[in-house]
C-alpha cells in the first residue's frame, strides 16, 4: 500500500484500439469499463451503480487536477530547454562563421610567414655569400 501512496501518478493517456489518443469522455468510459468487472457489479442496485460510477469519475477528475501542475511544469521546462537548444544552435552558427574568418586569417598569416621566410632565406644566402667572399679575400691576403 505504501508503494501506491508514494508513487506520483503519470499523465492520463488512454489510446483506442488503433493507438489514437482518446478524448477525456472516451477515456473515462474505457477506464471504467476496464475496472468495473473487477468490482463484481452483478448485485449492484441502480443507485449503487450510479454512486460507484460517480465516485470513479470524481477520482478521475481529482487525479487530473493533481497532475496538471506537473504537466504544466514539464511543458515550461521543455520550452526552456528548446530555447537553450536554439541559443546553442545560433552560437554554433556564429562560431562556425568565426572559424571560417579565423581560417582565412590563419591562411593569410601562413602566406606572410612563407614570404618572410623566403626573404630571410635569400638574405641569409646573401650574407653567407658575403662571408664566403670575405673568407676567400682574407685567405688570399694571407697567402
Amino acid at each position: 500500500m505504501d508503494d501506491c501512496r508514494n508513487r506520483a501518478p503519470g499523465p492520463l493517456e488512454w489510446k483506442d484500439s488503433e493507438g489514437e489518443q482518446m478524448v477525456d469522455e472516451e477515456a473515462i468510459d474505457a477506464a471504467w469499463n476496464t475496472l468495473k468487472p473487477k468490482l463484481c457489479p452483478k448485485n449492484w442496485t441502480v443507485s449503487e451503480s450510479f454512486t460507484f460510477r460517480g465516485f470513479f469519475s470524481w477520482g478521475w477528475e481529482a487525479r487530473k487536477q493533481y497532475i496538471q501542475p506537473e504537466i504544466d511544469a514539464l511543458k515550461a521546462e521543455n520550452e526552456a530547454f528548446r530555447r537553450q537548444v536554439d541559443t546553442m544552435s545560433a552560437t554554433c552558427v556564429i562560431l562556425n562563421g568565426r572559424m571560417g574568418d579565423m581560417k582565412a586569417e590563419n591562411e593569410k598569416l601562413r602566406k606572410a610567414a612563407e614570404e618572410l621566410l623566403a626573404t630571410l632565406s635569400a638574405d641569409w644566402e646573401d650574407i653567407t655569400e658575403v662571408q664566403n667572399l670575405r673568407a676567400a679575400l682574407n685567405k688570399g691576403g694571407e697567402e
